[in-house]
């Protein structure tokens, strides 16, 4: 095996992005640009293992980033101060029935029933007999339950 040959082989290139590393999976760059179609997929950050230095070290991205955001407080008001509009105490009147509790009908709590049972069987955001309870006895709030049936629509 020693015969004096030198043979050379390709080198790879090591451009893969920190969250294809991760996974073990193909990166491939657009135009050979970030992100990456793995990246893009997921609308995740696409940066490189020369950059993530700037990331701490596993850290994620998200967490190193707030700690550079200005605070609310240095922000400016979206509104000026001295522009603020008054309430006008009529039409606060008039949207009282928005903070009164709603009653769910029997028809959107057998709708929820269904959902959890046929849509969303194996879900685990929550305990499915707690939940069914708490619907029958009507102690979950409206907006909940209105949130379920839109995501099932």
């Amino acid at each position: 095996m020693s015969s004096g040959v030198v043979r050379s082989t390709a080198l790879r290139a090591g451009g893969a992005c920190v969250r294809c590393r991760k996974g073990k999976t193909k990166c491939v760059y657009e135009n050979g640009r970030a992100p990456c179609k793995n990246c893009a997929k997921g609308m995740h950050e696409c940066y490189l293992p020369s950059e993530s230095m700037a990331h701490h070290h596993g850290q994620s991205p998200a967490r190193h980033t707030t700690a550079h955001r200005p605070s609310r407080e240095s922000l400016p008001a979206s509104v000026p101060a001295g522009e603020a509009r008054a309430v006008n105490p009529a039409s606060a009147g008039s949207r009282s029935h928005i903070q009164t509790p709603e009653k769910l009908t029997p028809e959107l709590i057998q709708e929820c029933e269904r959902v959890i049972s046929k849509t969303y069987p194996a879900c685990v955001a929550f305990h499915k007999p707690s939940f069914v309870q708490q619907l029958k006895n009507a102690s979950l709030d409206p907006a909940l339950v209105y949130a379920l049936l839109t995501c099932a629509a």
